[in-house]
């Protein structure tokens, strides 16, 4: 049986406001919540017109307070940029605010800008920061869980609010570099195909193998994400897509608008995106980056996202729907969630 989660990224279209997409991503966790989705995750992202989420942490609270019983978290923390310590901190409190529904996702990846990555605290590469990844990550464990080892020099240190239980943690990975460190260190693993042109089972496959249990993990539990758009035909799902694949022309292509310097404002609108004069050159890009999207018809998609399931060996698979009309991407979760016969709650539940 294939479980359905969320990776919610905030996405502002242009005509609308970073303050209009955080509302969104609050009403979004609601309603999939209803449909029986089991995970809403935030992603963090900085300097970027396109995506409104910068403190997935605070999100995650006002997520949470807002529904009942989905579990909600980090899709994921940048950790290079932060200190364990106080990542532990913030998501125990969370955990004492919301007990047995918080997830801690956490991400080896850097803001893209140089001069936010200063900002942020951390002037080095992803090449010059690996080893010292390893550590933080082994380091933020102990701090989440209360279990850093005897003889560990921050052994003394106890992470508050203390009580039953911690957040779960899960590493977030688009390649192979970090399947070692969660497989070394017992805990869950994401991968995200949606950032991948072409599938790489051989990523999962490694974890399973190299898998050691943990105090907290004593199976492998691996996820895929994947980004999808779902619709009553595979017509309008098609259509409907077309924002993120001028978005994607845009970076990639001819027009290659995003840069460190130069970012596009906002994701195109349905209007912008049908009207854009796409070329030969563009079409085929779409072709490339097909894994990034899956878009069709119910039967279409859940045929594909099985195959995916079954290539990678996981149970559980985390959508991220994007379109610019808000009323599709939820109709979008509604048709998954009936596809793959999800069990929806009784708004008397909620």
């Amino acid at each position: 049986m294939v479980t359905l989660s969320v990776l919610e990224q905030a996405p502002v279209f242009c005509g609308s406001t970073a303050t209009e997409a955080i509302q969104q991503t609050i009403a979004l966790a609601q309603a999939v919540e209803r449909l029986g989705y089991r995970r809403f995750w935030l992603a963090e992202h900085h300097n970027d017109g396109l995506l409104a989420c910068s403190a997935p942490e605070i999100l995650a609270a006002a997520v949470a307070a807002h529904t009942t019983h989905i579990r909600v978290g980090s899709g994921g923390v940048l950790l290079p940029h932060y200190s364990p310590l106080k990542v532990a901190q913030t998501f125990r409190m969370l955990h004492t605010l919301f007990p047995n529904r918080i997830d801690l996702g956490i991400g080896r990846g850097l803001a893209a800008n140089p001069d936010v990555r200063k900002l942020l605290g951390l002037s080095t590469t992803l090449a010059e920061n690996a080893d010292s990844y390893a550590q933080q990550v082994q380091n933020l464990i102990g701090f989440v869980e209360n279990t850093l080892p005897d003889g560990h020099p921050y052994e003394h240190v106890r992470v508050m609010p203390d009580g039953p239980g911690s957040p779960e943690v899960w590493l977030l990975g688009s390649g192979p570099n970090s399947v070692e460190i969660a497989a070394s260190l017992g805990i869950s693993f994401c991968f995200a195909q949606f950032l991948n042109q072409r599938p790489l089972p051989k990523v999962t496959a490694a974890y399973r193998q190299q898998f050691r249990p943990s105090a907290s993990l004593r199976e492998p539990r691996a996820s895929l994400a994947v980004r999808v758009l779902c619709a009553d035909s595979e017509q309008e799902a098609q259509q409907l897509a077309l924002s993120f694949w001028l978005l994607s022309v845009r970076a990639y292509g001819k027009d290659k608008l995003l840069s460190s310097t130069k970012q596009v404002p906002c994701f195109p609108s349905l209007e912008e995106a049908s009207s854009y004069p796409y070329s030969e050159q563009d079409q085929a890009l779409a072709s490339k980056y097909a894994l990034q999207m899956v878009a069709g018809d119910p039967l279409q998609v859940k045929e594909v996202l099985m195959g995916m399931a079954k290539l990678y060996g996981v149970e559980e698979l985390i959508i991220l729907t994007i379109c610019p009309d808000f009323k599709a991407r939820l109709r979008s979760y509604q048709l998954l969630a009936e596809v793959f016969e999800l069990k929806p709650v009784s708004s008397s539940f909620l």
